[in-house]
């Protein structure tokens, strides 16, 4: 049998009715296009559906069937998956219905169904449409422009027009925005979202006693010029790219990908030496068509570096079509690979133009080359191979081509970058800059950082977000330029402390009136605590290596090694990205086995016995100089009165041996690094 998580089915079997009365979110239709549906129509319609005569009178192709059930009962309770007959099943713990009959689902399987369940079970598929809108009027596919800069009243808070443009939203909902963080909490904030690294305490204090005017823009300016920068910016992107250094399941082919380190690399030094983003696109997919002077073949990375699918070719080729469409362009265009899209104006045909450009290039080392002779395919009815349409010219997506040319320069991989980064496409620029935006603020202009297409929410601030994509391009694409114009602004500078008033007309702080409190992700964590311990490694670029086994190393995360088949628990209870596709953003989830690990794993007992062997903090001279040491290394501060007045209570009930006493303040570093203000930004 298929695997059920197929490309084939995943992307391609969507509803033929989506709009709603009730209101369904984009992310619980994503969840059930993808995890629920193939499932029943691959496991279940054929006994179970109103084209079949039904099998004890249950119908699963309909919300309604599901409800209702069959003899035995209602297939599903939403939000209750344990009442759920549908989960006894699928889970084989009914002695007499066992579903599907030929073999029990992967447990990853059922736990998705659990999930949709508790979820409320949302089900798209019988509400109906009203009257079909044009998709190409869409909000997303119009040019880009630079509004009429707003009338604000506060003229004294802006900084830049970014300022402008976020005051004016908010007086109109009179919301004022939130005063200037503190010079300790910016110079932390900036640390973390730029290199994600703790400042020094001597960093801090240096930057909090500098009342030059121009003391925050040359700490920006410093901390943008720091080869840490390449290493925190480039996982953002690694994350896109699908990153790993291995193959994922394969049988007869070498799991590892011995060389995948060197576009890992590539990417870093690309993000610290500001490689313009058209470049960085253009590399990415073409740099084997480029000017000697301008080739690194390592770049390429981007799309060989992809899951194997068992060396299926044209699963390998869908893969990389759908990293570059949703991670350049937030264009979901594989879900043409068997019909045309449901939502947004690209055919079948244009999905195998695509796939006849990677069709006609081949892989050599982590580079690709043209084929001899480049070839067009036909179109996969229904997206079966056997079953073959008509002859798909190699060209860019219909819809956003400028003069609808076929591509003739080899492959045409050079032509599909050029079409990505031309300056009017309405596209490229405005995703790129909202993944910018979201990784320094903690939430993108749109929220779909993937998907701009027809499914995806109006941004709160569409004028913001055109007036930086335009501005980008303007740069020269500069990433850099981007950045700091974000990080400089008054938008950026403010407070993250809540205010009720605010809260009431704003919750969930989509207008930007205050700073959003974020938490440190997995690479940031782990780094964090071996940067305050003194064992980090800051040395930049090389091999892979393994940072879940003692002895433990103590290189940054970025350089940890990647199993795509057998991701480590470490990563996976932080909540980092799966390798096995591309990845918009990451989830934040907070469950047991992370307070667990950061209370008991002696990668935290190690780090604390390390600082605590430290020469300045062995040497204090009385234990309340070894605590405000202890509290400057962790937190880059001295602790309060109260901190201070707990530490050395907690070390007194120690017994008098050194060995005890030695453990005592050990686990007194422990308890420090595990608090809250250790894993936020703010």
């Amino acid at each position: 049998m298929r695997t059920i998580t197929c490309h084939l089915f995943i992307l391609c079997l969507v509803s033929e009715a989506t709009s709603s009365a009730k209101e369904i979110s984009p992310s619980q239709i994503r969840h059930f296009e993808a995890k629920i549906r193939p499932v029943l129509i691959q496991n279940c319609y054929r006994c179970h559906s109103a084209k079949t005569k039904s099998k004890g009178g249950l119908l699963l192709d309909s919300q309604q069937g599901m409800l209702r059930g069959g003899d035995s009962g209602p297939a599903l309770v939403p939000g209750n998956p344990e009442k759920s007959l549908l989960i006894r099943a699928i889970r084989y713990q009914h002695a007499d219905l066992k579903m599907p009959p030929k073999g029990k689902l992967p447990d990853n399987v059922i736990a998705d169904f659990e999930h949709w369940i508790r979820q409320g079970a949302a089900d798209p598929r019988n509400q109906k449409l009203s009257a079909k809108a044009d998709p190409r009027k869409h909000w997303g596919f119009q040019p880009m422009r630079r509004a009429t800069l707003p009338t604000i009243r506060n003229r004294h808070w802006p900084r830049s027009i970014v300022d402008q443009l976020i005051l004016a939203r908010l007086e109109s909902r009179g919301i004022t925005p939130s005063k200037e963080a503190g010079r300790a909490t910016l110079i932390r904030r900036l640390y973390f979202v730029l290199l994600g690294l703790p400042p020094s305490y001597q960093e801090v204090e240096r930057f909090r006693s500098d009342d030059s005017s121009d003391a925050y823009e040359r700490l920006v300016d410093s901390v943008l010029s720091s080869p840490h920068f390449g290493e925190r910016w480039g996982r953002h992107w690694l994350d896109v790219a699908r990153y790993a250094d291995s193959k994922g399941y394969v049988f007869t082919q070498k799991r590892e990908y011995a060389d995948a380190f060197r576009y890992r690399d590539w990417v870093v030094r690309a993000f610290n030496r500001d490689l313009s983003y058209d470049q960085f696109v253009t590399q990415q997919l073409a740099a084997d068509r480029l000017p000697k002077s301008q080739q690194n073949l390592n770049a390429m990375g981007f799309l060989t570096l992809g899951r194997r699918f068992l060396n299926n070719i044209h699963d390998i080729i869908d893969d990389r079509i759908d990293v570059v469409t949703r991670g350049f362009m937030g264009l979901t265009v594989t879900c043409a690979r068997c019909h045309d899209h449901k939502y947004d104006p690209i055919t079948q045909k244009d999905y195998y133009g695509l796939y006849g450009v990677f069709h006609s290039s081949r892989e050599s080392g982590l580079a690709m080359r043209d084929l001899p002779r480049p070839h067009n395919v036909r179109v996969f009815i229904r997206g079966s191979n056997r079953n073959l349409g008509e002859e798909a010219p190699r060209r860019f997506v219909r819809f956003l081509s400028k003069n609808d040319q076929i591509f003739r320069n080899g492959s045409g991989r050079l032509e599909l970058a050029q079409e990505i980064v031309r300056r009017d496409n309405p596209l490229t620029a405005r995703v790129f800059v909202n993944r910018v935006w979201g990784h320094l603020f903690g939430r993108g202009l749109v929220e779909g950082a993937s998907d701009l297409g027809t499914r995806s929410e109006k941004p709160e601030h569409p004028h913001l977000l055109d007036r930086l994509a335009l501005d980008f391009i303007d740069s020269g694409w500069s990433i850099k330029k981007l950045i700091r114009r974000l990080v400089l602004s008054q938008t950026f500078r403010q407070e993250s402390i809540d205010r009720e008033e605010a809260r009431k007309l704003d919750p969930e702080n989509r207008l930007w009136w205050r700073m959003n409190r974020r938490r440190l992700g997995f690479e940031a964590m782990r780094d964090y605590l071996q940067a305050v311990s003194g064992r980090l490694d800051r040395s930049v670029g090389g091999p892979a290596v393994d940072i879940v086994k003692r002895p433990y190393s103590a290189r940054r995360t970025i350089y940890g090694r990647i199993d795509r088949q057998n991701l480590p628990s470490m990563f996976r209870i932080f909540d980092f990205a799966s390798p096995d596709t591309h990845a918009p953003t990451r989830h934040q989830t907070s469950v047991p086995q992370q307070a667990l690990f950061l209370l008991n794993h002696p990668f935290l007992q190690e780090q604390a016995e390390h600082l605590n062997s430290q020469e300045d903090i062995v040497l204090s001279i009385s234990p309340e100089v070894r605590t405000r040491r202890i509290y400057r290394a962790i937190y880059g501060r001295d602790p309060s009165k109260e901190e201070e007045t707990l530490a050395l209570r907690f070390i007194k009930k120690a017994t008098p041996s050194s060995t005890s006493t030695l453990s005592a303040w050990s686990r007194l570093t422990q308890v420090l690094m595990i608090s809250n203000e250790l894993h936020f930004v703010d």
